[in-house]
């Protein structure tokens, strides 16, 4: 059970001058309560501590693994990890019946996914650059016979950008973190003795000090966090003394829905990469034919259905955190869940004294406790609950983060023996069409598919399973935004297959510098592009 508390430097002089609510949950009476209230500039130093964000992200962010148990099992060892610090970067929020792994993942995200990127977009334009002028050294296997878009112009071409963008990106989502600026993170299992409860004791009423201490509150949610009554209660106690400008919400469905599509976009570029390797070995006679650019549809389809059930989990889970989200704009105290009656009964004492005005002292004590409940109650349905809507931005990471995925086959292509200067404007037709076009309609598609899951296995009763292979079949739909996108940028593939783009006049060096500027451009303004949308 999470216990957290927000304080603000801005209001020590009012705290100092009129009573104030207790930090934490207390047995004690109100005058004995005083004795922990903290006071932010004489706070212990020892009692200021964090863990690195590589401590808290080792051995798949362990520390979350089983409600806390490395505290239990390892109390002295898990204190060893963190270190005495005099400010925090982030005080992590989360709710300890949450999934490790889906924490694990969120916060590789939120802090290596746009390093990953770019990484990966300057690795793409390196691979294009050493197929280009340094062919010889390439190798042969990644060379073979394939269509370039979007006249499906048959030639010699190399995959090399293709086969190595998922495991580059995969690498150093992994790993960033070790080679960026130390971050120090509160988390209470490793930031407060578990060993004594009298050094616990002094810990946990030191938690509104340290929250003042820390530059940013770190939100780790998902639908079953707003359920627990300790986890609205701190998330609304932190927004009304820091305000929402200092949280960072990170929804776990989010990661998910972001690696759901580029795992869905991995899948069609690396095994249509693996295919076109074998094709090339056991029948390169098919790649040279009209025949195979016809079948680019079927192979399109087949190529993203293992990624399918990946992509239709995420979507349930992000529509049922959006539902969470929504609840709240009706939240009600007696619905909200806690560990126990006791639990509930000293934090409503809590909500009570945070939320009442000092004026109100006047009033019966189960008066001010109702208006203290009823204000809550309604803080968290008009000031917290809007604040938690996914914005704009979290549409834009999407289109960014696929269209990095997507170019990969169009550094491979500036390469194809086939390729003219005709070419620079299918290519970045396909590249604009491809941001504007291909996520929004795979993510309606997604999203009503989900819908559909959840309607089988709420209504109809349907088998978990079953709901989500329909779920899955759905989601072939969405194939035909990256079709209909092929489509509009070569229509000639379907009505005129004979039809390919005249010779340019360029020779061979000339092509290769047309492509490596063509490459350069696109590496920068994808650059840019992560950059500035993740705040690289």
């Amino acid at each position: 059970m999470p216990l957290f508390r927000a304080s603000s430097k801005s209001e020590a002089a009012k705290d100092a001058s009129e009573p104030a609510a207790p930090l934490l949950p207390s047995n004690q009476p109100q005058s004995n309560s005083r004795k922990s209230y903290e006071n932010v500039l004489d706070l212990d130093d020892e009692l200021v501590r964090g863990i690195s964000l590589t401590s808290l992200l080792a051995g798949g962010a362990r520390l979350f693994e089983r409600h806390g148990a490395a505290a239990r099992e390892d109390p002295t060892g898990t204190f060893a990890l963190s270190q005495q610090c005099d400010t925090l970067d982030y005080f992590c929020s989360h709710s300890w019946t949450t999934s490790r792994y889906l924490k694990y993942v969120a916060l590789l995200v939120h802090f290596n996914l746009g390093r990953a990127l770019i990484v990966t977009q300057i690795a793409m334009f390196g691979c294009l650059f050493a197929q280009l002028w340094f062919r010889d050294i390439t190798p042969s296997w990644i060379w073979g016979q394939y269509p370039v878009q979007p006249d499906m112009a048959s030639g010699l071409g190399p995959l090399g950008a293709e086969i190595m963008v998922v495991p580059v990106f995969f690498v150093v989502l992994c790993t960033a973190h070790r080679l960026s600026p130390p971050r120090s993170l509160f988390l209470d299992i490793a930031c407060i003795r578990q060993d004594s409860e009298a050094a616990k004791a002094d810990g946990i009423a030191a938690l509104g000090a340290v929250l003042d201490r820390s530059e940013r509150m770190l939100v780790l949610c998902d639908a079953h966090y707003f359920t627990r009554l300790w986890c609205t209660f701190e998330l609304a106690a932190y927004t009304k003394r820091a305000g929402a400008a200092r949280i960072d919400l990170l929804p776990l469905h989010e990661p998910l829905v972001l690696l759901s599509l580029l795992g869905d976009m991995a899948c069609f570029i690396v095994l249509g990469a693996v295919l076109g390797v074998v094709l090339m070995a056991v029948a390169p006679e098919l790649m040279k034919s009209d025949e195979f650019a016809a079948m680019m549809g079927t192979i399109t389809i087949l190529m993203n259905l293992p990624a399918q059930f990946f992509i239709i989990y995420a979507q349930v889970q992000a529509y049922e955190g959006r539902k969470a989200v929504a609840a709240l704009s009706s939240f009600k105290l007696a619905d909200a869940h806690c560990h126990s009656d006791a639990d509930r009964a000293e934090l409503q004492m809590l909500i009570a004294n945070w939320f009442t005005e000092r004026h109100a002292g006047g009033d019966s004590g189960d008066d001010a406790r109702r208006i203290g409940f009823h204000r809550f109650e309604q803080f968290v349905r008009h000031s917290v609950a809007p604040t938690l809507v996914s914005s704009r931005s979290y549409l834009l990471k999407l289109m960014v983060a696929t269209n990095v995925f997507a170019s990969a086959p169009l550094f491979d292509m500036l390469c194809h023996e086939r390729f003219t200067a005709n070419h620079v404007t299918g290519f970045a037709a396909i590249w604009i069409m491809g941001f504007a076009l291909l996520v929004p309609s795979k993510l309606f598609v997604f999203w009503r598919s989900a819908k559909v899951v959840l309607a089988l296995r709420e209504k109809c009763g349907c088998h978990p399973m079953l709901a989500y292979a329909v779920g899955a079949l759905l989601n072939i739909l969405g194939v035909w935004g990256l079709i209909t996108l092929f489509f509009l940028t070569g229509p000639t593939a379907v009505f005129d297959p004979t039809y390919h783009f005249p010779d340019d006049g360029l020779d061979d060096n000339g092509r290769k510098m047309l492509a490596t500027q063509v490459g350069g451009i696109f590496t920068a303004v994808g650059g840019c592009a992560v950059a500035w949308v993740f705040d690289v």
